[in-house]
């Protein structure tokens, strides 16, 4: 969360008072789907958007900018300035190499965004109905290569 200044990398929220802070570290792969405690593989969300987040509401563009899904827009919504931050960028750690790794940026867009809009009977399932109870891969690895890093995947 220091990375972020404590603060909500989709929102700008901070409320931080000593050692409680309102901002929550946000894997992007779940630790469910073995997701690393790497903090590229995070991002500081407030409570709401974390939960939003977690079941695929919005996601994340290669370029850090929000995605909201268009199904969200049926959603019965008070309060809650979600559509507000569709295609905004995010606010990124003070240290650009913390900042989210594209790998897992697509993990999520291809295996969470939209969730929320499918029957919960089907949660742990593929769009195409077939189990899926852990990811297609699971990261072994970050490698250094060059200036950039590689997330080496195992297939299950």
């Amino acid at each position: 969360l220091g990375n972020y200044d404590y603060t909500c990398a989709v929102s700008g929220i901070k409320l931080k008072y000593g050692q409680v802070s309102e901002a929550q570290a946000a894997h992007i792969i779940s630790k469910e789907k073995l997701g690393t405690d790497d903090p590229r593989n995070g991002l500081s969300l407030s409570h709401n958007l974390h939960w939003a987040f977690d079941e695929g509401f919005f996601s994340l563009s290669d370029q850090y900018e929000i995605v909201v899904h268009p199904k969200t827009r049926e959603a019965d919504i008070k309060n809650f300035p979600i559509l507000d931050f569709d295609h905004k960028s995010i606010h990124l750690p003070i240290d650009e190499y913390f900042n989210p790794h594209p790998d897992a940026i697509e993990w999520h867009r291809k295996e969470v965004f939209g969730q929320f809009a499918f029957n919960p009977l089907t949660r742990g399932q593929n769009r195409d109905g077939t189990k899926c109870p852990l990811p297609r891969g699971v990261l072994v690895e970050i490698t250094k290569t060059g200036p950039l890093e590689k997330l080496v995947w195992a297939l299950i």
